[in-house]
């Protein structure tokens, strides 16, 4: 009875024969290893097709051909003392990938935080300034809402003139609320766009801008249509 090609006996070591060679059913299956790794596993392994991965695009579907295929190139490309010891060695190559990708996992995970930390900073502490100046001034606390303006915009307005100003606005000194539909960050400087309701149900469009002042956004102007 004819033995498939694919299939060699344990005691057999066919290693190394290059190209064609059966392999054990031992070891055949996905190489994890060889999918994590690639052409560094490539390299280790005598596969050196493994180096079109280092090509961007072909990188990924080498990835997935390496996982499927690596097995058998391996075991036909380079002499292995045993079965026993080639899978032992895969063994070596799978925890290596995995320990790789688990800090490349932990380095993008710190990149994502330190963008979004970022980017709260920079658009979200703005928008924080923004809400608390609306805040103060609708619950009357004008002198608070002062204390929230820049060093520039208190040389121009003073806090009395500043309580005048809000008096004298017809949605201001009614102010119910108001909502930020646009915010643009330039390196030091905000810029905000919005919507400010009153109490008799009067609108009108408002812009602050706003500048950063050791570390603290504040509010730098306040434009109404």
């Amino acid at each position: 009875m004819d033995i498939p090609q694919s299939v060699v006996s344990p005691a057999e070591n066919n290693s190394g024969q290059g190209k064609g060679t059966a392999v054990p059913v031992e070891i055949q299956g996905w190489n994890w290893g060889a999918f994590l790794l690639n052409w560094i596993w490539g390299l280790g392994n005598g596969t050196y097709i493994a180096l079109l991965a280092l090509i961007p695009m072909v990188n990924v579907v080498m990835a997935f051909v390496l996982g499927a295929k690596g097995t058998e190139w391996a075991w036909q490309n380079k002499r292995w003392d045993s079965i026993e010891s080639f899978r032992r060695i895969q063994r070596k190559w799978l925890y290596a990938g995995l320990i790789v990708f688990g800090i490349c996992m932990i380095i993008m995970i710190i990149s994502m935080v330190g963008i979004f930390s970022f980017v709260f900073h920079k658009i979200g502490a703005p928008q924080r300034t923004a809400a608390v100046f609306v805040l103060e001034i609708i619950s009357g606390q004008t002198g608070q809402a002062y204390a929230l303006t820049s060093s520039p915009f208190q040389e121009k307005m003073t806090e009395n003139q500043f309580v005048d100003f809000i008096g004298s606005d017809n949605v201001l000194r009614q102010l119910t609320g108001a909502s930020f539909y646009r915010v643009s960050v330039d390196n030091s400087s905000a810029t905000l766009w919005g919507t400010a309701s009153a109490k008799d149900g009067s609108s009108a469009s408002i812009m602050l801008s706003e500048s950063e002042e050791n570390g603290n956004w504040k509010i730098s102007g306040i434009t109404e249509n």
